[in-house]
């Protein structure tokens, strides 16, 4: 895999952990940033204007009560989200939205489409800034404590509003605000 350095865009940026926060250190230039630049196998591309797109799905997982499943991220960005991640060469947004919930939560179910939205703005640690997202909905029986098992901590079952109230990224808040019918 090949990370560009955020600050001197030269290959070579590499994973670091500060504590359980995920950095990025180039030894090319000696910073070290949020965030790096790569495709990995993520689907990418440049718009007319250079802008890097990625795509990329998430999943609101609700509980009986009507509480979510919200955690805080310890990759970039650092706020509130719900299980999220990129869709990958050869994936559809609901294959990449299930697993991405399974490797983040370990919760597996059938997930409701709820919609899709161009987003710009949402500035994720692989260096895009703009996002094709789809966004799904799990009703979850129960509501037992759940681990969260990659890019996060302190899971916690919570109202949108409590949520909010918390700090979301962007991208969860601007989903929130476009689809909050759907979730209600």
């Amino acid at each position: 895999m090949h990370r560009y350095c955020f600050s001197c865009l030269k290959d070579g940026a590499s994973q670091v952990k500060q504590g359980k926060i995920t950095k990025y250190y180039c030894d090319k230039c000696g910073a070290t940033n949020d965030r790096a630049i790569y495709f990995d196998k993520h689907k990418a591309w440049l718009d007319k204007d250079r802008e890097l797109w990625h795509e990329s799905a998430g999943v609101f997982v609700r509980n009986d009560e009507g509480k979510f499943l919200f955690y805080k991220r310890t990759e970039y960005p650092f706020a509130m989200t719900i299980g999220t991640g990129h869709v990958d060469e050869g994936e559809t947004g609901e294959q990449a939205a299930q697993r991405e919930l399974k490797e983040e939560t370990g919760i597996k179910g059938d997930i409701k489409h709820i919609g899709t939205a161009d987003i710009v703005g949402d500035s994720c640690s692989a260096g895009a800034d703009s996002h094709k997202w789809h966004t799904y909905l799990l009703d979850f029986k129960g509501h037992d404590a759940v681990s969260i098992l990659e890019e996060g901590e302190n899971a916690q079952w919570l109202t949108i509003d409590e949520a909010e109230s918390q700090g979301l990224v962007f991208v969860v808040g601007e989903v929130i605000r476009r689809f909050r019918k759907q979730l209600d």
